[in-house]
This record gives structure tokens, C-alpha cells and sequence, in this order.
């Protein structure tokens, strides 16, 4: 039950952290056009960090639901 909760859990996060993506690179272009380097470059490291903790909660989904396959 709790795995399948953590399951759902992470599905959630992966989704909002996605759709804060376009988000973010719509921002990014903005600072890009607007001149505003650094804080471009900080919101860009901000969207990696974020594209690697999707790829973390992609794989604990898949060991999660290897578990609950036992």
C-alpha cells in the first residue's frame, strides 16, 4: 500500500516538475531577450537540476513497482 502511494507520489511531482519546464524556458528567453544574463543562467541550472531529480523519480518508480511485482 505505502509503495504504491510513493508510486503515485512521484507521478504527481514528475508532472508538475514538467509542466514548470515550458514555463521555465519561456522565462529563460525573456531574460536571454531582455539582456539579463545571469539570471538566465541561473534559471538554467535551476532546469537541470530539475530534469534530474524527473530522472531520479522515473527510477524509483521503476524499482517500486519492481517490488511490489514480488
Amino acid at each position: 500500500m505505502h509503495l504504491k502511494l510513493a508510486i503515485s507520489r512521484l507521478k504527481l511531482q514528475i508532472t508538475k516538475k514538467q509542466n514548470g519546464e515550458q514555463l521555465a524556458r519561456r522565462e529563460v528567453a525573456q531574460l536571454l531577450k531582455e539582456g539579463k544574463e545571469i539570471p538566465a543562467r541561473l534559471r538554467v541550472e535551476s532546469m537541470i537540476k530539475d530534469e534530474k531529480m524527473v530522472a531520479a523519480h522515473e527510477q524509483l518508480i521503476i524499482i517500486c513497482e519492481h517490488i511490489l511485482a514480488r
